[in-house]
Formats: C-alpha cells, sequence, structure tokens
C-alpha cells in the first residue's frame, strides 16, 4: 500500500498537516492515539468512517517521513565506493 494514495496536505485544511484524504483527521491524531495505546480496532470503532488501510497509510507515513529508507542510504554508499577487482 503506497500511503500516497490516502494522506494529503492542503494548505488551510488542519493547518496543513497531514491528514487522511477525505477526512479533517490530522495524521498526528492517529499516531497520539496509538502512542497512547489505542489499537487499529478501537481507532476504526471511535473513527467508522476511516478503514484500516487508512490507519496503516498513518503509520506509514510517519515511518517514512523520519528517516530515509535505509535502501537508498546503502544504495548511494555503494556507487561511492570504487569497485576493485582482483585478478584471478
Amino acid at each position: 500500500m503506497d500511503w500516497r494514495e490516502r494522506i494529503v496536505t492542503t494548505p488551510g485544511v488542519v493547518g496543513g498537516r497531514p491528514r487522511i484524504k477525505g477526512t479533517r483527521l490530522a495524521v498526528s491524531l492517529i499516531l497520539e492515539f496509538m502512542s497512547a495505546g489505542s489499537s487499529e480496532a478501537e481507532i476504526l470503532e471511535g473513527y467508522p468512517q476511516l478503514s484500516a488501510d487508512d490507519v496503516r497509510a498513518c503509520l506509514r507515513y510517519a515511518s517514512e517521513s523520519l528517516e530515509p529508507p535505509v535502501t537508498s542510504e546503502i544504495d548511494a554508499w555503494i556507487r561511492e565506493v570504487p569497485y576493485e577487482t582482483t585478478p584471478d
């Protein structure tokens, strides 16, 4: 699942913060619930307009926003390091 299909930003809507598409629910709100111990099921019960994929998109967004994927750092390092071969 690509979080970009579910998480949007719109100037003037919830202060331009990332939110779940089609709602005024900020990603940060969902993350606060989860960090306070709410389960996905509890969030969905409290916000029936959301889907499990919406909640997971919030987590994926947060994960990718904190740090770029490690693989991109490794790929960049590999491109910078000269490849040496040894004769057979």
